[in-house]
């Protein structure tokens, strides 16, 4: 988790990486309470109304059932895993959205074929990565898909990266640090080792 503060921007950007169901070396439960308290603690910090972004390796499909925060792009059916309901406690916890998961939001070739992650157990596509982010964050239409200048293998075996473009409005109570340029200096200091 990282707070990008300046004179004109703040904004918390976070990356993060969820066990799979049946991890030997990490509990998906655990993960989750503890990832969302992290969140809660930290991004709360600074104030509720400072943006979050979010890119996630979140390990868990989507399923119908995921209330209004989760869009219908790449639902699956059947039973819902595990970490489902997980995920959307996450995201409820933090009035949080997976922007990548409404259509209107995606570029049209990844709407139309969908996918973050080649399945060889289910052999083909799934989308298990995601874009999050708090209410006060857009994401803009078209904007998610794969970055095919980032895909140097023809024959991608993982994860293919994905790209969004995000916005926010500008409030001038987000103001970061002051400008140097604003910070008095005492000159009969300079040289001074003390």
């Amino acid at each position: 988790i990282v707070r990008v503060s300046s004179k004109y921007i703040n904004f918390y950007a976070i990356s993060a990486h969820a066990p799979y169901v049946g991890c030997k070396t990490e509990d998906t439960d655990v993960w989750w309470t503890s990832f969302t308290k992290t969140c809660e603690s930290i991004c709360n910090k600074g104030g509720k109304d400072i943006p979050v972004i979010c890119g996630i390796d979140g390990n868990v499909n989507t399923y119908a059932g995921g209330g209004d925060l989760v869009g219908a792009l790449a639902i699956k059916s059947g039973k819902q895993p595990s970490n489902f309901p997980l995920f959307c406690d996450h995201l409820n916890a933090l009035d949080w959205i997976p922007g990548s998961t409404f259509r209107d939001k995606c570029k049209f070739d990844y709407a139309i074929k969908p996918g973050t992650f080649v399945d060889k157990r289910a052999g083909g596509l799934s989308v298990i990565d995601y874009f999050l982010h708090s209410r006060n964050v857009q994401c803009l239409d078209d904007s998610i898909g794969r970055v095919p200048e980032l895909i140097l293998d023809v024959d991608v075996k993982d994860h293919f990266p994905i790209q969004g473009s995000f916005v926010w409005a500008s409030r001038s109570r987000w103001q970061g640090r002051q400008s140097r340029n604003q910070v008095g200096y005492d000159t009969s200091k300079f040289g001074d080792t003390d």
